[in-house]
């Protein structure tokens, strides 16, 4: 998708491709969000009542409840937005740093309290007022908006930006943010102008600035121990008080942020571990807004409680595989992944595992459905006929990590998995593994795990960016064509690109490097309507 560079009144520009935009659903008249502080004149799609829809890669929701018709609870009255919201987090992050954080709840810590040049998932101006692209799509200048300051109020301007930036491509951190392995060097013009420079063009560039870890910090906190003992943002609020054991955290509006002062002036976020515990604890108004409830628990709630389908960029559950030949699995045999590919019964990891909240997903996760490959008919003969020859041919064993303590999704997934290879003579011993133990196995010891995406990302270049990084599981040599593919889809035009992900789509039926099972997508529940509190993806809060 192209679409005008963000405009700045008298200069000429080129164009570039953004992130896509938050979808409005089929089926009943989406919801508009009012617009948020700062921003007039934009509209924010929200999800329609019980329309539940399949974007995967697309930002995307869906409310399956009464939406309600007023902020509720024991602190606010109906109609009225709280001063303070009380959220359940299903887990709690491993830093406050935003360079250093990981996993989601890490990620929305970072946007609620961190300013970055643009907004992620639309590529909107956020500090910066404008980010302009030379016709080569080479060198892009980002303006500042005038008067820009910290939480502690400081004054934040391009030399924050630039040391920010360079932070990110030297070491230690150099290497750890893929997004930004593109830049070659960036400098200051003066106080609101900074000029990125490129290795090669990029017309995703904009996408990639937005990265939760690509926060701008203060220039002179950059060595110092502030960032994980009292971080110092642009972001809408503060992080004024944090247990990361406890995974409790609390958050005051930002006083010196960019835009209108957000109404929710505090933000209460606790973690709890057990999700059916969470659901109780909105159901009796302890918390206003429980993280990822289980599919099989949201069932007959009350009509004050709302159901947000909360999507993430390059959504999908998806079954990869120890490919390393000097390994010897099964997996490494490209016949026995397209057997796996056909003998899966997505439809019923989806219904049944997963509730009908999430769709079956073949191939590659592309964000417009239109690229999308033809749905795979499930066919056990033809998953026999590609055994035959292969260690598989009268049975084989394989090991499947199970992760038991992360997604409530992937448990009852990997066992649907489990019995419908039996059916072609693939007896699969599920390993219980809890995710910080992942890292640990040898790959002598797996041959494959359904996992949720780590490197399917946001625009079309990262998402052909994240079959080639499925070399990391196994052997680089074999991904050649789908390494050249995604070079080219890079830097394609809008009518190149069509072409090339066909190519890529017929390239990942012949090799099967990873096998997409069904879309992603987590519940959300929530005593809150859509315009006080709400999550367009899962890496984000938009609060009031």
């Amino acid at each position: 998708m192209t679409i005008p560079a963000l405009q700045d009144p008298g200069r000429q520009r080129s164009t570039f491709a953004r992130p896509a935009r938050l979808a409005r659903p089929e089926g009943p008249e989406g919801l508009a969000r009012p617009n948020r502080p700062g921003r007039p004149g934009r509209a924010r799609p929200l999800a329609a009542a019980c329309a539940a829809f399949a974007v995967v890669g697309a930002l995307a929701l869906a409310g399956c409840a009464d939406q309600g018709s007023a902020a509720a609870g024991n602190n606010g009255e109906p109609g009225q937005i709280p001063e303070t919201i009380r959220i359940a987090n299903e887990a709690t992050t491993n830093s406050v740093d935003p360079t250093l954080c990981g996993a989601t709840e890490g990620f929305r810590l970072c946007y609620l309290t961190n300013g970055y040049l643009v907004e992620f998932g639309t590529g909107e101006p956020e500090l910066a007022e404008s980010l302009v692209a030379e016709e080569d799509n080479m060198v892009w200048t980002a303006t500042l908006r005038p008067d820009l300051k910290f939480s502690d109020g400081s004054a934040l301007t391009s030399e924050d930006v630039v040391a920010s930036i360079e932070r990110y491509l030297a070491p230690p951190l150099e290497g750890t943010l893929e997004v930004l392995r593109n830049i070659e060097s960036v400098g200051a013009v003066d106080e609101r102008t900074v000029t990125i420079n490129l290795k090669e063009p990029d017309a995703f560039f904009v996408s990639s600035i937005s990265y939760e870890r690509c926060a701008i910090l203060p220039s002179d906190k950059l060595d110092d121990e502030t960032l994980g003992n009292k971080p110092i943002g642009a972001g809408e609020y503060v992080l004024e008080e944090f247990d990361l054991a406890a995974g409790n955290f609390t958050l005051q509006a930002n006083p010196n942020w960019w835009g209108d002062q957000p109404k929710v002036k505090t933000i209460e976020i606790t973690t709890v571990p057990d999700g059916a515990t969470r659901l109780a604890q909105v159901r009796t108004g302890q918390v206003d807004y429980a993280k990822s409830v289980p599919a099989n628990l949201v069932t007959d709630l009350p009509e004050s409680l709302r159901v947000e389908k909360v999507g993430f960029p390059g959504g999908m559950i998806h079954l990869v595989f120890n490919a390393n030949p000097d390994y010897g699995s099964v997996t490494s045999d490209v016949r026995v992944r397209q057997a796996i590919n056909i003998a899966v019964d997505r439809a019923q990891i989806a219904s049944v595992a997963l509730k009908d909240f999430m769709d079956p997903l073949y191939g590659v996760p592309w964000i417009d459905p239109s690229d999308r490959a033809a749905p795979i008919e499930r066919d056990l003969d033809r998953a026999r006929e590609l055994l035959r020859g292969t260690a598989c041919e009268n049975g084989c064993p394989l090991r499947l990590i199970n992760i038991t303590d992360f997604n409530w999704q992937l448990p009852v997934t990997s066992t649907i998995v489990q019995q419908n290879l039996a059916e072609i003579g693939i007896d699969v011993e599920l390993v219980n593994t809890a995710q910080a133990a992942t890292g640990q196995i040898a790959n002598d010891q797996w041959d494959g795990a359904v996992v949720d995406p780590g490197y399917a990302v946001m625009t079309d270049a990262s998402i052909a960016q994240g079959i080639v990084s499925a070399v990391w599981w196994g052997d680089g040599a074999r991904y050649t064509e789908l390494v050249d593919l995604q070079e080219e889809l890079a830097t394609a035009t809008e009518e190149e690109s069509a072409g090339i992900k066909e190519r890529i789509n017929e390239s990942f039926a012949e090799i099967v490097p990873w096998v997409g099972l069904t879309d992603l997508y987590f519940l959300d529940v929530t005593s809150l309507p859509a315009d006080v509190i709400s999550s367009p993806i899962g890496w984000k809060l938009i609060v009031a």
